[in-house]
């Protein structure tokens, strides 16, 4: 359990063996231990319901059979941590321990001893309070407290500091992407209106409270660099909508949340770009990116209107963000307030900075090769202007790409080897204005009926979906 009962959301495994050579061996990141998770980089949506997925079925979206397909692909990243680094991931582990048996682990002062010879710095981050577990008092110095409940919030803070510390280009992929509600300034004046004239239910009408500043952080980071006139570019990989049937009340308001937080961000960009007299647009700095796949149903797959058109998302399960190619973050934590809070859900993650003996950063080593793996499978290959993320030209190859992508994704011929990376179907204006893309007819996502850019519910309370 989690705090006031919300998910305790940490994916962990530790091992604990004299044969290990550092004593301690974690594995962090987003993959949860349960049905419809496993996947390969292929991502089929039929080719496997007889083998591998027959027993491992998951279709929340369109609700179909193992008969009749498609199932929902996954995408997730997993992380293995050792040292002294996998120690504090087993001391994680005491803590929440001790909150729910209340008694020691037993052989738990096994030693982790440091690889010395290591190029890695890592640091382990939580978002965690008392409710949750019980806290070492060798640790107070990390805790924070609020209405006489201890937390630490270090997940959060870890983030923030790794987007100011950013110089050339942010790659985040998060499963939501939602926050810095205090700059939604036009959607907090239009949710109020919403609410005068449709509800009269008072937890509605308090204001939707989502203050955590990673979004508002990435979009200053890219302000000061326009105001330096530096090249700086952000890369955010999402799914089309959260897990389930996109028409429901609960996703069509997280999507209003999260149409909010992009609105935010690209009127921030736009403004400074006006103010420096820059002739550029938004989108030469900030996109949004989703993975989607088509595939043939085959002989052997039962027909149906489920399945007709082959397609489906891209599930992203990911919580990764990797900056210059020098920084990894891999953990649980999706970017929104439950994520982020530290009183809400629990969560962990590990930052890794990969340096050389005289700390200098490695911007060609294993971090950089960990996001050309990432983007090889995502485009179905490497392009040679991927090699300077933050360059112009890798921009517009991106959005070239992932609109032709779309494109077909869209169509209703199947073209079974298209790559799986496609733009968010959304369109930008150069003041920063969100709207659904000109490609998406009524503003749906294709073949269904659910708004792209989400709807105000009037029915749950904002703390619910943010």
């Amino acid at each position: 359990m989690g705090t006031e009962n919300l998910p305790f959301n940490v994916f962990i495994v530790v091992v604990d063996d004299d044969d290990v050579a550092e004593g301690v061996t974690a594995y962090i990141g987003g993959l949860d231990l349960t049905t419809g998770r496993y996947d390969d980089q292929n991502h089929y949506l039929f080719k496997t319901l007889e083998t591998s997925h027959f027993n491992d079925f998951h279709s929340p979206v369109v609700n179909s059979t193992v008969g009749e397909g498609p199932r929902l692909p996954w995408h997730d990243i997993h992380s293995r941590v050792t040292g002294f680094a996998a120690k504090d991931i087993l001391q994680n582990f005491r803590e929440r321990w001790l909150y729910d048996v209340n008694e020691e682990l037993a052989d738990y002062k096994t030693k982790a001893r440091d690889n010395t010879e290591s190029k890695w710095k890592v640091q382990v981050y939580r978002s965690i309070s008392e409710d949750s577990a019980v806290f070492d008092d060798g640790r107070s110095s990390y805790l924070l407290a609020k209405h006489g409940r201890s937390y630490e919030a270090s997940l959060h803070k870890g983030y923030v500091n790794a987007i100011r510390n950013a110089d050339r280009f942010i790659y985040i992929e998060s499963q939501f992407f939602m926050g810095s509600s205090h700059e939604w300034v036009q959607r907090l004046r239009d949710c109020k209106d919403w609410i005068v004239e449709h509800c009269s239910c008072s937890c509605c009408h308090a204001a939707p409270k989502a203050d955590n500043l990673i979004p508002i952080e990435i979009a200053r980071q890219i302000c000061d660099k326009i105001s330096d006139n530096e090249r700086f570019a952000v890369y955010i990989l999402i799914p089309f909508h959260p897990d389930g049937d996109p028409h429901s009340v609960h996703i069509q308001e997280m999507l209003y949340w999260q149409t909010a937080t992009m609105e935010m961000m690209y009127t921030q960009v736009a403004a400074a770009l006006k103010q420096h007299g820059r002739s550029a647009h938004p989108r030469d700095y900030l996109n949004f990116l989703c993975l989607g796949r088509r595939e043939n149903p085959g002989d052997g797959v039962e027909k149906s209107e489920k399945n007709k058109f082959g397609r489906s998302m891209i599930y992203i399960h990911s919580k990764v963000m990797i900056v210059d190619d020098e920084y990894a973050l891999v953990g649980t934590s999706n970017i929104n307030q439950r994520g982020m809070d530290g009183r809400r859900d629990t969560e962990i993650a590990v930052g890794c900075w990969e340096a050389q003996p005289d700390d200098t950063p490695i911007n060609c080593g294993h971090v950089q090769a960990f996001r050309k793996a990432l983007w090889s499978e995502h485009f179905g290959g490497y392009e040679d202007d991927f090699a300077i993320p933050e360059s112009l030209a890798c921009v517009k190859k991106v959005i070239e790409l992932g609109e032709k992508h779309w494109n077909s994704y869209t169509q209703d011929r199947i073209e079974e080897d298209i790559p799986h990376l496609l733009t968010y179907p959304i369109d930008i204006s150069r003041d920063g204005h969100v709207t659904y893309s000109a490609t998406c007819s009524g503003g749906h996502f294709p073949g269904t009926k659910a708004h792209i850019l989400g709807r105000k519910s009037g029915i749950l309370p904002s703390r619910l979906t943010l």
